[in-house]
């Protein structure tokens, strides 16, 4: 009787490490599987962080753009105003030299 209980203590210990065998191996892949994820999001930090830089760039050059056409169209804003005025004041002025008498 104890020759089979060696020997069944012997199948168990070696199925339990057949399956620690496992379990570590299963452990190690789920660490490579997390250091490439880990890898992964350093480059992808990498990437965005070079987008944002051209986006604030680019965001800065359209503020210097719009800048100037708000420039640009309070002066036209005003060359108009000074053409209207002068328009009306030659019209004033027609027909007030039209009104007087003739000599």
């Amino acid at each position: 009787m104890t020759i089979s209980i060696d020997q069944d203590l012997k199948d168990v210990l070696n199925k339990l490490d057949q399956r620690f065998d496992k379990v570590d191996q299963k452990l190690e892949a789920l660490a490579k599987d997390v250091t490439d994820l880990k890898v992964g999001q350093v480059r992808l930090e990498e990437k965005l962080s070079g987008a944002i830089k051209t986006l604030d760039i680019k965001v800065d050059g359209i503020d210097k753009r719009l800048e100037k056409v708000e420039i640009s169209q309070k002066n036209q804003i005003w060359a108009l105003i000074s053409i209207l005025s002068t328009v009306v004041l030659a019209a004033v002025i027609r027909f007030v030299l039209s009104g007087l008498p003739q000599i």
